[in-house]
């Protein structure tokens, strides 16, 4: 037998199957609905008899009982019509052979019960109350009760009738369940005996298939398919053969062209081989592919290396720009500072004095591209190190104030209690940012007041994110112009260039460092009313020592502050309170008289008054003198605040009444030094701020100290031989590094200052030979300060590599120079 016919046996039983048990199932149901209708015929009609009788029986109690109680016999004519429809009810009961008997018995009780009442009820009427009438009265109740025990009983029996038909219905279900159960049986052991029979014919080959399937899967091809037969099975084992040789050929060029090997032949059976020709189509575009990809290759290699040559042009292109411009820009700046320490005419001064403005723009100029080129390149690295928060906001803010106070514009910082002073961070590029920032406010800012604000915008353990916010009462940005504000040589208004300068690089610049902090920034802005810059930066904060000292020379003094600006007497009033200071404020100046005599007569004056230069109404030396005019107040010592302190000497003080002087912007330390001059604290130092952190060198030393200046420009020589010479040194000249070994070897030196780049033999080649040199006559530990044009990212670290100690960038800077020359001159004496 086929499978074929095997397989179409198996419907056809299936179907004889399901008919047969929906026979069974049709003549089960229909014999249950048939015993189910006769249950109901029966037990029904049963149910309804009895319970018409007793309505009846009941009837003809209540009115016997109504004739006895009310003395009628008129009841008995109703008694008599009830008791023919009882026994009408009785007689017309279709009844059973086993119905007959119970139907006798209840017609019979109740003619007697009927006759024993009628006649109880005629005698208690006619004769009255008497002994035996109770007694017929009690047998005609007990008779009554018996009546519808019958009646009962009867139904009892309907029931137990019922009974047995239901118990006759579990049979004929249980009988049903059996022939279904056996139905199934068979049904299931025919259809296991079809799905077994062809397990030989079918499933062995068909696994068989799966084997080989899964082998050439693997790429094993050496398998093969031995089976045979004359079946449906046997034809499929043959069909599969065929296309298994055709796939082994189709594997074996697949693995050669995954090989690499593309000059082979596919073979294709037909025109219906489509794998064969797509495997064809594939080595040719393989081949395509490959030779596009190996000129693609090449052309970006050979784009790779003209981008590489062009990176590095533009790198020793911005060098040597870098050094070609910052050469010159160093005799321009030098001799004009040089010039401006010399008599010159008033119109002189001012021509030289524009001269270095503008030198010092362009120095900006050249500061901001280079720091640009850095960033865009990549080249700029940051420095962690540990530095202190407040002292690098106020170098900033010394730095800054002289702008601000030129422009009239109040310059104010106020740190939060909670920041942390130690931090780890680039102190450098902080401080860039910051510079940047607070200078564009106060270059934005014509009156007002430009206020840095430091707050902690999240903390954990061992760090925290500081948020550094600037606002300014500038001109403000427009909300539609905020979008440009940070992209490179770009400003809000193209002609805020031509007011206010700048290359438009400041904002680009300190954004990109800021991100590069692992920050972000941010601005809000309206227009004409102000802006308010800001970024955020994580810092690791460094523990503190505890034992921290306590300024208890300054607990509850009471101090007032008169200041115009609400947000200087903000600060003023932070830090005194800090300080343990009971402080008090006063914007304006027609209170403070009054209010400095009221606390002295509550017997609590104000020890000490800080007075702003800048009042509205009054001037402070006319407000100083009233204050020492009146007997009550006068013991009050007052420091005078001002912005601009270059023409305060102590003369001054003394003849306003003034026994110490704070410039603003006001910062701790200057804050503190005058609080002590003024409460007379032991070893106070001078009221005017004197700067004493920079390292000091005797005249005396320094005239016996000997600078060789290394430098091929001769410009540049005359500018260094004069710097030095204005800080008191005396320096010999070499003109490239040959020269400074001769002179070394010549005539001991106490310092080389050295160029780098320079004809025959340039600075760092001359500072490696100086470091191993083997003649006794050059000292190989001489301090060596770089003083060169090269400011590019590595310049700084390739000087220091070659052996130099020290590095000065050009232009010079002559503070910068005397810095550094003094501290290489005290290390070289020992000190």
């Amino acid at each position: 037998m086929t499978f074929k016919r095997k397989f179409l046996l198996m419907p056809i039983l299936m179907t004889l199957a399901l008919l047969t048990l929906a026979v069974i199932s049709w003549n089960h149901q229909r014999h249950k609905i048939e015993l189910f209708d006769h249950i109901e015929k029966v037990y029904t009609n049963s149910v309804n008899w009895v319970w018409a009788l007793e309505k009846q029986a009941e009837q003809i109690n209540q009115t016997l009982h109504n004739a006895i109680t009310m003395r009628d016999s008129t009841f008995f004519f109703i008694a008599d019509s009830l008791r023919e429809a009882f026994i009408s009810t009785i007689t017309k009961r279709a009844t059973s052979q086993n119905e007959k008997k119970a139907i006798s018995s209840i017609r019979d009780l109740f003619e007697s019960y009927f006759q024993i009442s009628e006649d109880a009820a005629r005698s208690i009427i006619e004769n009255g109350e008497q002994v035996s009438s109770r007694c017929s009265i009690k047998k005609m109740n007990l008779l009554y009760a018996d009546l519808k025990n019958q009646l009962g009983h009867f139904v009892n029996e309907k029931d137990r009738e019922l009974q047995n038909l239901f118990g006759t219905m579990r049979t004929d279900s249980n009988i049903f369940i059996k022939r279904v159960f056996i139905s199934i049986l068979l049904f299931f052991l025919i259809l296991a005996a079809l799905t077994l029979a062809p397990y030989k014919t079918v499933l062995q080959p068909l696994n068989m298939i799966i084997n080989v399937t899964k082998s050439l899967s693997k790429g094993n091809l050496d398998l093969e398919l031995n089976y045979k037969a004359n079946d449906e099975m046997g034809q499929l084992a043959d069909a599969y053969r065929y296309m298994l040789k055709i796939q082994k050929e189709k594997v074996r060029a697949a693995q050669q062209i995954a090989a690499g090997i593309l000059h082979i032949n596919i073979p294709v059976d037909s025109d219906d081989d489509l794998l064969g020709q797509s495997l064809s189509i594939m080595v040719k575009k393989l081949e395509n592919d490959i030779q596009e990809k190996k000129r693609t290759a090449l052309e970006l290699l050979e784009a790779k290396e003209k981008a590489e040559a062009a990176t590095q042009a533009k790198s020793e292109f911005l060098a040597n720009m870098s050094h070609e411009i910052r050469t010159p820009m160093n005799g321009v700046l030098g001799m004009t500072g040089i010039l401006l320490e010399t008599e010159l005419k008033p119109e002189q001064r001012s021509y030289a004095e524009t001269i270095k403005n503008s030198a010092d723009s362009l120095l900006v100029v050249i500061n901001d591209i280079l720091d640009f080129s850095k960033i865009e390149n990549g080249h700029l690295n940051l420095e962690i190190l540990e530095f202190d928060l407040q002292t690098i906001v106020e170098d900033i803010i010394d730095i800054l104030a002289v702008r601000s106070n030129m422009k009239n514009v109040e310059l104010t910082y106020i740190i939060d209690p909670d920041v942390p002073r130690q931090i780890m961070g680039d102190s450098g590029r902080l401080k860039q940012v910051l510079t940047n920032i607070i200078g564009n406010g106060i270059k934005f800012t014509d009156r007002g007041e430009v206020s840095l604000h430091i707050s902690v915008a999240h903390t954990e353990t061992n760090d925290c994110s500081l948020h550094f916010s600037v606002k300014d009462t500038g001109i403000g940005i427009e909300g539609k112009k905020l979008d440009s504000l940070f992209k490179p040589f770009t400003q809000a208004d193209g002609s805020i260039t031509r007011k206010y300068g700048g290359t438009g690089l400041g904002l680009t610049i300190s954004t990109k460092l800021v991100e590069l902090m692992n920050g972000h920034m941010g601005v809000e802005s309206e227009h004409g009313i102000g802006s308010t810059f800001w970024f955020v930066l994580p810092f690791a904060i460094v523990p503190v020592p505890k034992n921290v000292p306590v300024r208890t020379e300054l607990k509850d003094k009471k101090i007032l502050v008169v200041d115009p600006n609400e947000t200087s007497l903000k600060i003023l009033n932070y830090m005194l309170e800090s300080w343990g200071c009971k402080c008090s404020t006063v914007s304006n100046e027609r209170d403070v008289l009054q209010l400095l005599v009221n606390h002295a007569e509550t017997s609590s004056p104000f020890k000490i008054a800080i007075i702003n230069e800048q009042l509205f109404e009054i001037s402070c030396e006319e407000l100083a003198r009233s204050i020492k005019c009146n007997h009550q107040i006068n013991e009050t010592e007052l420091i005078l605040m001002t912005g601009n302190w270059q023409n305060k000497d102590q003369t001054y003080l003394d003849f306003c009444n003034f026994c110490a002087l704070l410039r603003k912007p006001v910062k701790t330390a200057t804050l503190l030094n005058a609080l002590h001059v003024a409460l007379g604290v032991k070893h106070a130092e001078a009221a005017i701020e004197k700067d004493i952190s920079d390292p000091v060198v005797p005249e005396f030393t320094k005239s016996l100290k000997r600078i060789l200046l290394v430098e091929d420009n001769f410009i540049n020589q005359k500018v260094g031989l004069k710097l030095l010479e204005n800080i008191g040194y005396q320096a010999d000249i070499a003109g490239n590094g040959l020269e400074a070994l001769k002179a070394l070897e010549n005539f001991p030196h106490d310092l080389v200052l050295m160029d780098v780049n320079m004809p025959e033999m340039d600075g760092l080649e001359a500072t490696h030979k100086i470091r191993s040199s083997r003649s006794s006559k050059i000292n190989p530990h001489i301090p060596i300060i770089a003083m060169t044009a090269l400011a590019l990212k590595g310049d700084r670290e390739k000087c220091l590599d070659a052996g130099m100690d020290d590095y000065i960038s050009k232009p010079i800077n002559p503070e910068e120079l005397e810095e550094k020359v003094n501290r290489w001159i005290l290390i070289s004496t020992g000190n």
